[in-house]
């Protein structure tokens, strides 16, 4: 579950300081206006054309790296995060004790599923944060890191200062989730029907629900979920198939489990948990050759230059995914006996 607004990230670019560099003050801030106008409508490729073409090297300092580093993120949050932290830690050497700075890099790592690295940057974040300064808390990207590596009282700590910051759905949602670990169900079911009152027409968050149902093998009711949106809902199609094709790996229906994601895969052949789901089934039925050209598919979805090289071995594949918990539950579920 990862839900930080597009924006949060230009909110902070206006309380950056423009004096850090050696040209002109005036011109500096001419330039980095306009790219942020640009920004604000989403053309983030003129916004970093503005930056590469008028900011010369010499003058490349805190600022340049820090709104380079913003604007090639916003493009995809997850896919460009490794070379947006790449422009981060730049800005970061020439000033690593600001807001901005630490609590930018922290959501990359966050974005990047490195919650051990997300949490070192953003608890200096929260150190640094000054409420009066505009800038966006970090306290749900840090309560959900915490969650992410198991630190579940920090986390609800964090929630609830979130919540009493920015009371929005997904913050409502957070908190059940950390309930739910905590062994709350019923606040993990409370806590998502607030946050659909707040934001009835979002549909990640009905996706993240049913896969939390799914993280806490609430298998049928999650399946109940997937039936009634195949009923009507027709964006919720090839996520829906993908994800009932899911729960019949885990089942040990894997005929089923098949023909299933093949319908994901023909109504949106890019949706990266289709892609990855078909890796794991190719795995399991041991045709590497298929498991790595999907693989390939689901890197090319999720990093810049999507490469991937072919696992050596079976431990070699298991491991690259021990942090994942959806192919966790599938290697458990091997164990009880519900292998293809």
């Amino acid at each position: 579950m990862i839900k930080r607004n597009n924006y949060s990230f230009l909110i902070l670019l206006i309380s950056v300081s423009l004096f850090s560099c050696k040209m002109n003050e005036e011109q500096q801030r001419e330039i980095y206006q306009e790219a942020l106008i640009q920004a604000r409508e989403k053309e983030y490729k003129n916004a970093l054309g503005i930056l590469e073409k008028r900011i010369r090297k010499i003058d490349r300092r805190y600022t340049y790296y820090l709104y380079h580093g913003i604007f090639t993120q916003q493009q995809d949050l997850i896919k460009y995060s490794p070379i947006a932290l790449e422009d981060y830690m730049k800005a970061y050497s020439f000033n690593p004790n600001t807001y901005s700075i630490n609590d930018v890099i922290g959501c990359a790592y966050l974005y990047m599923k490195q919650y051990d690295q997300a949490i070192l940057y953003l608890e200096k974040a929260y150190a640094l944060y000054d409420p009066e300064s505009g800038a966006p808390p970090p306290y749900w990207d840090l309560a959900e890191s915490y969650l992410h590596v198991g630190r579940l009282e920090e986390a609800m700590e964090m929630n609830v200062e979130a919540l009493e910051e920015n009371p929005a759905p997904w913050v409502y949602f957070q908190k059940g989730v950390i309930l739910s670990e905590l062994g709350n169900i019923q606040a993990l079911k409370d806590n998502y029907q607030i946050a659909k009152q707040m934001a009835p027409g979002d549909i990640m968050l009905d996706r993240d629900y049913a896969l939390q149902l799914i993280k806490i093998n609430e298998l049928e009711k999650a399946s109940q979920l997937y039936d009634a949106w195949l009923k009507g809902q027709e964006n919720y199609y090839d996520w829906c198939y993908a994800d009932l094709g899911y729960i019949s790996m885990l089942k040990g229906d894997w005929n089923n489990s098949f023909k299933l994601m093949q319908k994901a895969e023909k109504i949106n052949n890019t949706t990266v948990l289709t892609l990855k789901y078909l890796s794991f089934y190719y795995f399991f039925v041991q045709d590497f050759n298929k498991d790595y050209e999907y693989e390939s598919r689901t890197r090319l979805q999720t990093e810049p230059s999507g490469r991937t090289s072919r696992k050596k071995s079976v431990d070699e594949f298991v491991e690259g995914y021990k942090g994942d918990w959806q192919f966790q539950k599938l290697l458990l579920s091997q164990e009880n006996g519900n292998a293809p």
